[in-house]
């Protein structure tokens, strides 16, 4: 065991904490650290974090080669913003929605 100050650290919680490493992460990580993970390049993403990156994400999701997004923290926009990713959403995504969601209010 070549930390044992590091494990001690990481099973002294009885429930996960921010505290602790994620296993997956840390796995990941020694993985490519033993060149035995592929590598690949970032997909693009339409990616909305707050009202600052609104002009960004609608951008975004306007490109064709844009497949995946996210975002977070939709409660927390302007209902102008929240209208703006709603009518960018049914923009893209309206042929698979159904038509109580497209109707619905944000």
């Amino acid at each position: 065991m070549n930390h044992p100050t590091l494990l001690e650290t990481q099973i002294k919680y009885k429930f996960r904490s921010v505290e602790q490493l994620n296993p997956i992460s840390l796995m990941n990580h020694l993985k490519i650290q033993k060149n035995e993970a592929v590598l690949k390049p970032d997909l693009p993403l339409a990616y909305l974090k707050n009202a600052e990156s609104l002009s960004a994400f609608i951008l975004a999701l306007g490109q064709d080669q844009i497949k995946y997004g996210c975002i977070q923290s939709l409660d927390q926009l302007e209902a102008q913003d929240a209208d703006q990713v709603k009518n960018a959403m049914i923009a893209k995504l309206g042929d698979y929605l159904p038509q109580s969601v497209i109707s619905s209010n944000v």
